[in-house]
């Protein structure tokens, strides 16, 4: 299993993570995948899904071409540093890599469509080395996504986990402990470098100085050309309810905008139709008022996922 490829033969090397990246904003299919490094066929796993994943994306060979001369399809890193990987004894058990930043949107990707076959002679070992030295040098590929979807994946996962570590109902507080420290192990970086612990907020606790990524529930209506999705949220110590308003700026969408964006206003039109209240995500500056109600104002559909 590998989180490196590439698209044709020496082609530029990317990370499965922002293969699917590229998938869930474009709707990208490639057709081949390769080791960047002994040229073999790979194939990507949970990269081409707009399903919700518990295992990271990742290229594994196929049964019959393994890889060649000593290779592994990884790089290697000649300083231990260049390959500085979050160390916790809290790790996610399932999700063996994560996002671990919130990126611009890069362009779509030119695909070439063209099947290229496997290389009569594949690199031999001494150039494989030098290839594997190469890229480690550059340092560790941190994975990253421009979406949401894929870091609200990823946190999902580590739920997951914590029901299988601790199945028996008995252990929900020490399963919710578990849980968060994970999570506070899995560093985020956004505007500032955080954790996905910190960076995940309730309506009911904001963070008055940074951005982070808030959800919550609700209506979907119209604000003229825009969307406001309300609800309600709970604060305990209070013992009441707050109003709870995500506003959708829709100001930058137009017919170039890539499929994620599409899919967002199709599923915000279709709930428009209902009474049905959709479960939110979604990343910036939250403000409330006199009365403790939350608002958040967003105008970039990148920073907004509906969970339906």
């Amino acid at each position: 299993m590998s989180e490196l490829a590439v698209t044709h033969i020496g082609g530029e090397i990317d990370t499965a993570w922002n293969y699917r990246t590229e998938f869930l904003n474009y709707g990208t299919l490639y057709t081949q995948f390769f080791c960047p490094f002994c040229d073999i066929p790979l194939f990507g796993c949970n990269i081409d899904t707009n399903e919700e994943i518990v295992r990271s994306p990742h290229f594994k060979y196929y049964s019959k071409i393994p890889h060649l001369n000593g290779c592994n399809g990884t790089p290697i890193f000649s300083n231990a540093e260049l390959n500085k990987k979050p160390k916790s004894k809290f790790q996610p058990m399932t999700m063996s890599s994560y996002p671990e930043a919130l990126v611009p949107r890069k362009a779509p990707k030119i695909v070439n469509t063209a099947v290229q076959g496997i290389p009569i002679s594949p690199p031999s070992l001494e150039e494989i080395e030098i290839k594997r030295k190469n890229i480690g040098n550059r340092g560790r590929n941190t994975p990253s996504s421009s979406l949401l979807k894929p870091f609200i994946d990823a946190r999902i996962s580590v739920i997951q986990d914590g029901y299988q570590k601790f199945p028996d109902p008995a252990y929900e507080t020490k399963r919710w402990n578990w849980i968060k420290s994970v999570w506070a192990n899995m560093p985020l970086l956004l505007e500032d470098q955080t954790n996905y612990e910190d960076a995940f907020m309730r309506p009911q606790y904001i963070n008055f100085y940074r951005r982070r990524i808030y959800n919550a529930q609700g209506k979907v209506s119209l604000d003229g050309e825009n969307f406001l999705i309300t609800g309600k949220a709970y604060i305990t110590k209070e013992q009441k309810d707050i109003n709870v308003r995500l506003f959708i700026d829709t100001a930058q969408f137009n017919d170039n905008s890539p499929q994620a964006h599409k899919n967002i206003i199709q599923i915000l039109q279709q709930q428009m139709e209902t009474e049905a209240e959709i479960k939110w995500y979604a990343y910036g500056h939250a403000e409330l008022n006199s009365n403790k109600d939350f608002h958040l104002k967003i105008n970039c559909l990148d920073h907004l996922y509906l969970k339906v």
